[in-house]
């Protein structure tokens, strides 16, 4: 599909979305039908690799805060934290995600939310699309935020030894977070204390929270073990 990446201020959306006679209100620029549109930018075509989750578009559903729902191609971009809607041969990308309340795609869902981190001692906020790996309507749930980092091959001059291209290109990563409560920012796992302080908010969890992280040998970079964590507690 040679169409242009256009960036979509999301208003009010249907389910007759991807239908002639859809409802949608944008902010932008330029219109099309009832639309306005505003053009995007391209990936960085210097870089090797892929910014996107699914590589192809993929049939999906999104279910809005007014628990609407909105079902087509979709396509998850990691790098900039925006799932991309075929619309009239278009491509488009929805740009106020505070009105998403769910997005399925390929078995998984996603979910769009505040979350808070400690860089170098220091709270540090930002929103993105997490998966939800585990809870499904319950709370808490664990998510799992997608990242694409740039990373640049080891080079040195051929004087030196040579070694390396030079090139750049995108490497997956996975963070792994907590949601207490629907609404409450995510709060990402660095440590076994970290899991301890936020499951053991109720103090007669705590001690079975403990004895369970210990007996099992839980890592916090592996998660399958944060899955069970999270089960284990909910039957609690």
């Amino acid at each position: 599909m040679k169409a242009p990446i256009i960036v979509v201020g999301l208003m009010f959306i249907s389910t007759a979305l991807f239908s002639q006679s859809h409802n949608l209100t944008i902010k932008g620029q330029g219109v099309l039908e009832n639309l306005s549109l505003t053009q995007g930018s391209s990936p960085e075509k210097q870089i090797q690799g892929s910014v996107y989750w699914n590589r192809d578009y993929m049939y999906g559903q999104v279910t809005l805060s007014n628990d609407k729902e909105v079902k087509g191609m979709l396509r998850y971009n990691v790098r900039y934290q925006n799932f991309e809607v075929v619309l009239d041969r278009d491509t488009l990308y929805i740009s106020e995600p505070t009105l998403v309340k769910k997005i399925e795609i390929g078995g998984k869902v996603f979910v769009f939310t505040l979350s808070t981190e400690q860089i170098n001692g220091k709270p540090y906020v930002s929103g993105g699309y997490f998966e939800v790996a585990e809870g499904g309507e319950d709370y808490p749930k664990l998510l799992i935020r997608h990242q694409k980092q740039v990373k640049e091959s080891a080079y040195a001059s051929t004087y030196m030894g040579g070694g390396g291209t030079g090139m750049k290109r995108y490497v997956d990563q996975r963070e792994y977070y907590i949601q207490w409560t629907d609404g409450a920012g995510a709060v990402r796992i660095h440590s076994r204390e970290d899991l301890i302080s936020m499951l053991a908010k109720d103090l007669n969890k705590r001690e079975r929270v403990q004895q369970y992280i210990k007996e099992q040998r839980l890592s916090v970079n592996n998660v399958e073990d944060l899955k069970n964590l999270i089960r284990f507690y909910h039957q609690l």
